[in-house]
């Protein structure tokens, strides 16, 4: 237990120390994600003010859900790469279309057990989830297949779970304080959470190659 809150430990305080590295990016990357959702909204209004709302729902519904698969995709690219290089990061970065259909793959396909987990025994859902939780990263940065990538997660993360839990919690825990401090706190948690995350991923698939 106290190695596994050191691993915890260890991993937020890289994120704090790489998110003061350069805290305007991490800053400026959710306002740059809210403007952009914001212009999609605005784009969306007008098509349903002009063609109706009922003919225009699935299109936009269609519209979002694209939107926030290449979200995902780019914050995980921009945030790998702020691990490794936290100067050579840019706001570019978060356009990565490449790995979208294997992304979308890999969403699909890891979403069905973890989802038939938490509705019968919850528990098992959970142990699902952090046994895909290297998934998308593994996608977009080694180039997998969905089904690869799956596997290779669940390779990665044996032995770790419990470990990833804790972070989870720490991250859950750390962004509801964030939300607290009149949402601003977020601009702070969510950065520091996620390179945390990126950090653990880094450290564990560093120690499974090395065995």
């Amino acid at each position: 237990m106290k190695k596994i809150l050191t691993h915890t430990k260890k991993y937020l305080a890289f994120g704090w120390k790489t998110f003061k590295a350069c805290p305007w990016l991490f800053v400026a990357v959710p306002l740059l994600l809210f403007a952009i959702s914001l212009g999609i909204g605005l784009v969306e209004g007008l098509f349903e003010f002009v063609f109706g709302k009922e003919k225009m729902e699935l299109l936009i519904d269609l519209e979002g859900f694209i939107t926030t698969l290449l979200m995902g995709i780019g914050v995980t690219t921009l945030y790998l790469k702020a691990h490794d290089h936290v100067n050579k990061a840019e706001l570019r970065d978060l356009w990565n279309p490449k790995p979208f259909w294997r992304y979308l793959g890999v969403c699909f396909l890891g979403s069905i057990p973890v989802i038939l987990g938490l509705v019968l025994f919850i528990v098992p859902g959970v142990i699902i989830a952090l046994a895909f939780s290297f998934a998308g990263i593994l996608v977009i940065e080694k180039g997998l297949g969905p089904v690869e990538a799956l596997k290779e997660s669940v390779r990665l993360t044996r032995g770790h779970r419990f470990e990833l839990f804790k972070l989870a919690v720490a991250t859950l825990l750390l962004n509801i304080l964030g939300l607290c401090a009149l949402i601003v706190g977020l601009f702070v948690t969510v950065p520091v959470t996620q390179l945390a995350f990126m950090h653990a991923y880094r450290t564990i698939a560093k120690k499974e190659q090395a065995a």
